[in-house]
């Protein structure tokens, strides 16, 4: 299971660094099986919708790609070497400054085209390992937003290996059980949720009886 910090302390106070909450944690019988940072030295990715895009010129394997700007309007051109998007999609784009892991962006010409920063896949932004396509996005994400405005990049995360007989340790709450009774503290409250309506619109009451 994996555990970004955040979500954790969402739950309970935890007053250590991350090294000694990992080994407080160790200690308490959860098997931490690493820390990773997903996205860490990702700075100016934001999100763009594809607005049209052909065959590059002159390579097979590239295509020529119009994205919105940075605010969400306008046009970018970036040459792009995947396929597994189409116009409307919304995309994550390195542009022009921004940084990735090993990378600074920057104009490039590409076989007589000049690229605008880039598109990017998971790998290319250290949220994973697929590297088959780009990351595409729900149609509904917000254009021009940064990608550290979506998703907690940068942020550790502890991969916890949940046992067969604790089934508890497969929710954030369940989890944070342990860290509470390491530091001696109550777990925080949940955040109290909007009672669902029925099928007829009506608002669900509990029973008084």
């Amino acid at each position: 299971m994996r555990l970004p910090l955040s979500w954790l302390t969402s739950m309970v106070d935890v007053d250590l660094t991350l090294d000694d909450l990992v080994d407080r944690l160790s200690a308490s019988g959860l098997e931490v099986e690493g820390v990773t940072t997903p996205g860490a030295g990702v700075h100016g990715v934001r999100t763009a919708r594809v607005l049209h895009h052909e065959p590059h010129p002159d390579a097979d394997s590239l295509r020529l790609v119009d994205v919105t700007g940075p605010d969400g309007s306008g046009e970018v051109r970036v040459v792009c070497g995947a396929a597994n998007f189409d116009v409307g999609d919304v995309v994550l784009h390195a542009s022009v400054g921004a940084r990735i892991p090993g990378m600074e962006l920057e104009a490039r010409t590409i076989r007589g085209q000049v690229s605008n920063g880039m598109l990017a896949s998971a790998r290319e932004l250290g949220l994973g390992e697929d590297h088959s396509g780009l990351l595409v996005l729900d149609d509904d994400a917000p254009l021009g937003a940064m990608l550290d405005e979506l998703v907690p990049v940068g942020e550790p995360v502890i991969e916890i290996a949940v046992q067969p007989d604790r089934g508890d340790h497969l929710s954030i709450r369940g989890v944070a059980r342990a860290p509470a009774a390491i530091l001696d503290t109550a777990l925080l409250p949940l955040p109290e949720l909007a009672a669902a309506p029925s099928s007829s619109g009506a608002r669900l009451e509990p029973a008084t009886d």
